[in-house]
């Protein structure tokens, strides 16, 4: 009898432990990493492949492909939080801030690296019309035919327009600091994307000071030209 009431109370207590446990898993929420979803994976592997871009072009000097990784960037992250970016009110706060932190570059040097940068991407948006009008047309020729007649046709209307020369730590400085305010915006968000947009931040605003732009003038002499 001793021995039925012992195997009563063991049963008694193990399926006390087993209905607890059940009810803490039940009610206890799943940790925050359980919670992050495919999309929030692929976009955090897609920003991590174009930060090593953003370094692999900087450091090149190779200014385009610089600023058309930014501008891909940003169009990471509008698809990602739904934000679209006015270009000219980012660069506008970049401009603000570069000269609270004591830049000396001129309205007029930051506005011909703001021209080109627009300039640039509307020769993305160009093409992307040119992909819709050639689907659309459905010409017998190649798309790439067809992209170089409309060029050429764009060329023949900007002919006579002067074209600027901009020195290249200028404009990679710039194009830095744009693609770290695109990161940070999305920080909160994505927080691993927060220290690259400070790192962008904080080496663009360095090359905008006297100290920052004196050190990188010795190594270049390059320059980005710009055509409407």
């Amino acid at each position: 009898m001793d021995r039925i009431f012992k195997s009563m109370y063991f049963n008694n207590v193990l399926l006390s432990c087993v209905l607890i446990a059940f009810s803490l898993a039940v009610i206890t929420p799943p940790p925050a990493y359980a919670q992050v979803n495919l999309n929030d994976v692929n976009f955090g592997i897609r920003i991590q492949k174009l930060k090593g871009q953003v370094w692999k072009y900087k450091n090149k000097l190779d200014s385009n492909k610089l600023l058309d990784t930014v501008l891909e960037i940003r169009s990471e992250i509008e698809a990602y939080t739904g934000h679209k970016f006015n270009l000219d009110k980012e660069l506008d706060r970049i401009e603000k801030e570069s000269k609270k932190k004591g830049s000396k570059v001129s309205k007029t040097e930051f506005n011909r690296v703001r021209k080109l940068i627009k300039s640039e991407e509307k020769k993305k948006h160009k093409r992307a019309a040119y992909i819709a009008s050639y689907l659309d047309e459905a010409p017998s020729i190649s798309f790439d035919e067809y992209e170089e007649l409309c060029l050429a046709a764009a060329h023949g209307q900007n002919q006579g327009q002067a074209q600027e020369e901009i020195p290249i730590k200028l404009f990679i400085a710039i194009t830095l600091l744009l693609g770290g305010s695109f990161l940070m915006f999305a920080a909160p968000i994505c927080p691993i994307v927060a220290l690259p947009g400070e790192t962008m931040m904080g080496l663009g605003f360095g090359m905008l000071l006297d100290q920052g732009i004196d050190k990188f003038q010795g190594r270049i002499s390059k320059t980005a030209s710009i055509k409407e």
